[in-house]
């Protein structure tokens, strides 16, 4: 299932995308939130539901959208640098024997299309297209192949 915090008429949906539109499931199920991580939170059933309210969901189309980050206020926003070995070396950078982990703010997020603005004190922004891991249900020292229980999917991150 696709799903989107977008932005319609100035008021905050969820959306489950299908074909070229989004289905605004948080108008039928409140209770599914009007982000992916409300909609995480909103308990584990939450993919059934948003399935069914999609069966009756209005449909907009994908051009009548702004999309929001996908999860707007994360509790955490971890990322990892020099974790692409030849990406690494074509900067210059020696490969560390474990990539860097580094934090960014939640406030840096912009939703997909929306412009990313350079600070006055920089000169260029050093943009990437990642892969980004939303994980879904919290947890700690978790075992390795108990690993994937905790993601809820995947989506592309730009890092600026």
């Amino acid at each position: 299932m696709r799903i989107a915090s977008l932005l319609i008429d100035g008021q905050p949906k969820l959306g489950v995308r299908k074909g070229q539109s989004y289905l605004l499931v948080s108008d039928v199920d409140p209770t599914l939130g009007t982000d992916v991580g409300l909609c995480l939170a909103s308990g584990d059933d939450w993919a059934l539901r948003a399935a069914e309210a999609a069966k009756t969901a209005r449909a907009v189309e994908l051009d009548a959208v702004r999309h929001r980050p996908l999860v707007p206020n994360p509790p955490k926003l971890l990322c990892l640098g020099l974790n692409d070995v030849d990406h690494a070396a074509e900067g210059g950078f020696d490969v560390p024997d474990f990539p860097a982990v580094f934090a960014r703010i939640a406030s840096s997020l912009i939703g997909h299309r929306e412009p990313m603005l350079r600070p006055r004190e920089s000169e260029q922004l050093d943009y990437e297209c990642e892969l980004a891991v939303v994980i879904g249900r919290a947890g700690r020292r978790i075992p390795e192949e108990q690993a994937l229980d905790h993601v809820a999917g995947y989506t592309v991150f730009n890092d600026g």
